[in-house]
């Protein structure tokens, strides 16, 4: 039995293939509790990233407050990393029931 979702308006990542999102539309969310991050471990990713590109994609999730923007839930490294190998974008899983880091809560979804 197939199931015809055509008529829901789901997000290109709810099929499973990651988005290709702009770097300038995604904010690393300030309440990430990792923000340290050696110049030698980013140095090794930038590289990797421009040799090989992002093999895992980022996850994020609509702004709060910014309509048209990210927040980045997970993969600070790799965003940063695409940053710094001269990337546009970077492919990325809409996920908008991630937890929200400060208070162990899930962000409710629209």
């Amino acid at each position: 039995m197939t199931i015809d979702l055509s008529a829901l308006d789901l997000p290109v990542a709810s099929y499973g293939k990651p988005l290709q999102l702009l770097l300038s539309e995604i904010d690393e969310d300030p309440n990430q509790p990792r923000k340290i991050f050696t110049p030698e471990a980013m140095a090794q990713i930038a590289e990797s990233i421009r040799r090989r590109g992002v093999r895992s994609p980022v996850s994020v999730r609509p702004h709060p407050s910014e309509p048209g923007r990210y927040m980045l839930n997970h993969g600070a490294r790799r965003l940063r990393g695409s940053f710094m190998a001269g990337k546009e974008s970077i492919p990325a899983i809409i996920d908008e029931t991630h937890t929200d880091l400060r208070s162990g809560h899930r962000k409710p979804t629209t």
